[in-house]
């Protein structure tokens, strides 16, 4: 049974075992330390409690993604530089030729971490695969049907795409295949992707969605803005709906479903139809997403 004691002894002991075992966070940090005049100049200049910062270099705790990135700032660091193994750590901090190497400026880095930030619960409820449906830029008058993948690793959302450009209902036509690869985040209750071309890394798209408000949901509708493969490499914009198909599916299945289908293909569902048809802007410069609740 707890009581006040055993509790405050509990404490302790992880205390002291965190003490024994300190992660490589905790020692990087409490070298960076080392460089400045003492701990209390660090945490006035950080605006972080002493008591709350000696747990980060205990390794008690690891700071919260505000303080962290408080701390990189601070001393000129990445979130990825400072959970280095300890040895790598102070090789490359005393070797700062080294830095102007790196593949990513801290600049990026910050950019990255606040566009997308470690998944919540909000955003994990949509892991999953889709089919995803939009009209296609390189061929005017076809429907473009692919399969996504959101997964979560190392704490963030990521997205795979198939996108297969076979013209299905008929003999002829073209018969490749693109795959993309992105992140993905929800800011501001708006679901954001950003994908590149995966094997020759020459083509982004961006693709901002409405959430779904239901506990459960089949699709999740917005607009996708890229550039034309095809036709001089025009920019477009056009709908998008993503079809929920499951946490776990047949991929082989999946993606053979997919490919390019005339506009008015009874293959395609009327309900996917109504969900890539514009709706009427009130400032016909502008151009409106779709939101179907």
């Amino acid at each position: 049974m707890f009581n006040a004691d055993s509790i405050r002894k509990h404490k302790v002991a992880s205390a002291d075992k965190a003490s024994k075992e300190p992660s490589d966070l905790a020692e990087n940090m409490r070298y960076l330390c080392h460089q400045k005049a003492s701990i209390s100049e660090v945490c006035r200049d950080l605006a972080i409690n002493r008591q709350q910062f000696n747990k980060y270099l205990s390794g008690v705790s690891r700071p919260s993604n505000a303080n962290l990135n408080k701390i990189c700032r601070y001393f000129n660091c990445d979130e990825n530089t400072l959970d280095l193994p300890h040895e790598q750590f102070i090789q490359y901090m005393e070797h700062p030729s080294q830095k102007e190497h790196q593949p990513y400026p801290t600049q990026l880095m910050d950019l990255m971490a606040v566009a997308y930030p470690k998944v919540d619960a909000e955003l994990m409820r949509y892991q999953g695969f889709y089919h995803v449906y939009c009209h296609s830029i390189g061929f005017p008058g076809y429907i473009t049907k692919s399969l996504a993948h959101f997964y979560i690793k190392d704490d963030r959302m990521f997205c795979k795409t198939i996108e297969r450009m076979t013209k299905v209902e008929e003999e002829k036509g073209p018969g490749f295949t693109f795959k993309y690869f992105g992140a993905v985040s929800l800011l501001s209750d708006r679901i954001y992707l950003i994908e590149m071309e995966s094997l020759l890394k020459k083509n982004l798209f961006m693709t901002v969605l409405y959430p779904a408000y239901q506990p459960k949901f089949q699709f999740i509708n917005g607009v996708s803005t890229g550039v034309a493969s095809t036709h001089g490499r025009d920019p477009a914009s056009r709908y998008t709906t993503y079809e929920f198909l499951g946490k776990s599916i047949n991929i082989r299945q999946g993606l053979k479903a997919c490919g390019l289908f005339k506009s008015n293909s009874e293959a395609i569902s009327d309900e996917v139809k109504n969900r890539l048809t514009p709706r009427e802007s009130p400032d016909p410069d502008i151009f409106f997403g779709n939101n179907y609740s």
